[in-house]
């Protein structure tokens, strides 16, 4: 992946993850309630719109994960298969670690394994 592109990545999670930290894991809306402000945009409301506080721990730290694949040059690979994921799938979930081809397949024992680990 172009360093360009690697860049552009990068913004996006931490805007991301910026949002969830900032506004959603400290203060979570209610669910009568639309959000205000910050919130008025639909993009950013939609990302987390009808989430629970342990989905959205879980995205916070799905976005770390991928922040850390770009430090370590892995970003854009997928974890199972080691092929490129696509990039129209990046654009979607920006986050993702697998391909198309391997998001559908149960993780195997040992990277289930990391990943209960390193949690």
């Amino acid at each position: 992946m172009k360093p360009i592109q690697l860049d552009y990545y990068r913004r996006r999670l931490i805007r991301m993850r910026k949002v969830v930290e900032q506004n959603f894991l400290v203060h979570p809306p209610s669910s009568e309630d639309e959000p205000r402000g910050i919130f008025s945009t639909r993009r950013k409301w939609s990302l987390h719109n009808g989430r629970s506080r342990l989905e959205l721990a879980q995205l916070h730290l799905e976005l770390s994960r991928a922040l850390a694949r770009i430090s370590k040059g892995i970003f854009g690979q997928c974890t199972i298969c080691q092929h490129p994921i696509q990039e129209a799938r990046l654009r979607l979930i920006p986050y993702t670690c697998k391909c198309h081809a391997c998001a559908g397949q149960p993780l195997p024992r040992e990277e289930l394994r990391n990943r209960l680990e390193s949690s």
